[in-house]
């Protein structure tokens, strides 16, 4: 009887152990980058976020986005954000002219969570 009992528990150990192996973290395969520029007295700034997979590893995305603020002299001046259950986000700056004496910085926040991961990033950039 004590034997019966020692493999019943031994098996009981070794099938949650493989079970709660299964739903370990996943490591999203991801692309995103972000710029500014001036573009004939323009702001050009652009972010993306690209969600490519997790290689051999089985994950299922479920949203992947981006965030950008303009700044100007450190001041809020334009903001965007754009979000999708799959593949790619981006957002761009329409017309925002440009002043030679101030300062233009760009914070782009970067995410993708889904089943067996969540994953962020910040890019900066200046002008």
């Amino acid at each position: 009887m004590k034997i019966k009992v020692k493999t019943m528990l031994a098996v009981l150990t070794l099938a949650f152990t493989v079970m709660a192996g299964s739903a370990q973290a996943a490591s999203p395969i991801m692309d995103y980058s972000s710029y500014i520029s001036s573009d004939n007295n323009y702001i050009d700034a652009r972010a993306y976020t690209a969600f490519n997979g997790c290689g051999s590893e089985w994950c299922s995305l479920t949203e992947v986005g981006v965030e950008m603020t303009i700044y100007e002299n450190g001041v809020n001046i334009w903001s965007s954000y754009d979000y999708y259950n799959s593949g790619t986000t981006i957002v761009g700056t329409g017309d925002i002219p440009v002043d030679s004496s101030k300062s233009y910085t760009s914070k782009a926040y970067h995410w993708a969570y889904g089943d067996y991961f969540s994953w962020n990033d910040t890019t900066y950039d200046s002008l």
